[in-house]
C-alpha cells in the first residue's frame, strides 16, 4: 500500500533500519540461499541464466555505471540484476557494502526516471520501485535526497518530463503521502499543486500530463483527504479549454472530477467547492 512507504531522514538514520526479513527475502533469497543451507542462484557455479543474465555483477555506484551494467540485456531483465546485485552487495557480507549499496540505491531513483523518459517498460519501472520501497528502509535519507533532486530538477525546468511522472508516482508509493509534513512527500505535492494551478490547458500534453497529475493528487490524498484547490481549478480550465480536449482526455478529466466528488463528499465546503464546475460539466455532457 501507498500509505505503508517508509519514513525518510528525520528519523536516525546513522545506521538505518533493516528491512523486514520477509520483504528482504523476497528480494535476495534468491542468491543468498535459504536459513537451511540450501544453494541459492548465484551459488550454482554457473555464470549466466539461459537467457543471458550473469549470476554475478559489480556493484554501481552511478547512474552511468548502472547503464553500463544493464546495456546489453533486455529491459524486462533489469529487476532480476537488481535482485543480484542487492544479494551479492548485501551489508551483511561485507562493511564497506552499506556506502556502496546506498549508491546504488541513489541510482535507481535516476534510472527510474530514465526509463521514464525513453519510454520503457511501465511493469518493468514498477518492479524497481518496489525495489526502492525495500530499500528506503536501510538507506531513508539518501534516497530521499535523490528524489529531492528530481523535484528541484521539475522546479527549475518548470514543465513535468515524463520521467518526472513517474518519480511523482514513485514518491506516493514509497513513503506515506497522508503525512501531514514529510520532506519528500510535500514538495512533490506543492509542485503538483503549483503546476496545476498555472497551466494552461492548450496543447494535448498539457491535457494529458495535467489529467495524470491530477489524477495522482487525489491518490496522495486518498487517506488524508485533504482539499487541493488547483485540482478543481485545471479540471474547470481543460473542460472549458479551447481547442476542445479529445474524446479520451475529456474522459479523463470527468473522471477525475467524479473522483474528487466522492473524495471530498463529506466537506462542509461540497456545494461551493464544485459548483464552479456545473456549467462546464453541462457541456461537457450534452449530447
Amino acid at each position: 500500500e501507498a500509505g505503508s512507504g517508509s519514513k525518510s531522514g528525520s528519523d536516525d538514520d546513522d545506521d538505518g533500519q533493516e528491512p523486514a526479513v520477509g520483504e528482504e527475502d523476497e528480494f535476495v533469497k534468491e542468491v543468498l540461499g535459504d536459513s537451511n543451507g540450501k544453494a541459492g542462484a548465484g551459488n550454482t557455479g554457473a555464470n549466466t541464466t539461459a537467457l543471458g543474465v550473469r549470476y554475478t555483477y559489480p556493484c554501481p555506484r552511478s547512474h552511468e555505471e548502472l547503464l553500463d551494467v544493464v546495456k546489453d540485456v533486455e529491459v524486462q531483465e533489469i529487476p532480476t540484476i537488481v535482485q543480484r546485485i542487492r544479494a551479492l552487495h548485501h551489508p551483511s557480507l561485507s562493511a564497506s557494502n552499506k556506502e556502496a549499496m546506498a549508491d546504488f540505491s541513489t541510482a535507481l531513483v535516476d534510472h527510474i526516471a530514465y526509463m521514464g523518459n525513453n519510454d520503457q517498460s511501465l511493469a518493468t519501472t514498477e518492479q524497481l520501485i518496489r525495489h526502492l520501497h525495500s530499500l528506503s528502509r536501510t538507506y531513508p535519507t539518501e534516497i530521499a535526497t535523490a528524489f529531492r533532486k528530481h523535484l528541484q530538477a521539475f522546479q527549475e525546468r518548470g514543465q513535468p518530463t515524463a520521467g518526472d511522472l513517474i518519480i511523482l508516482t514513485a514518491i506516493g508509493s514509497v513513503y506515506p503521502p497522508s503525512d501531514h509534513f514529510h520532506q519528500v512527500v510535500t514538495p512533490a505535492i506543492t509542485l503538483m499543486a503549483r503546476w496545476l494551478g498555472i497551466a494552461s490547458p492548450t496543447t494535448s500534453a498539457h491535457h494529458t500530463q495535467g489529467a495524470y497529475l491530477v489524477r495522482l493528487v487525489l491518490s496522495y490524498q486518498k487517506l488524508s483527504k485533504r482539499y487541493v484547490p488547483e485540482a478543481i481549478r485545471f479540471s474547470v480550465r481543460a473542460l472549458a479549454a479551447k481547442p476542445a480536449p479529445d474524446a479520451s482526455q475529456k474522459k479523463a478529466h470527468l473522471e477525475n472530477i467524479s473522483a474528487m466528488a466522492n473524495l471530498w463528499k463529506d466537506k462542509t465546503a461540497f456545494i461551493e467547492i464544485f459548483q464552479p464546475l456545473l456549467p462546464e460539466l453541462k457541456k461537457a455532457t450534452a449530447k
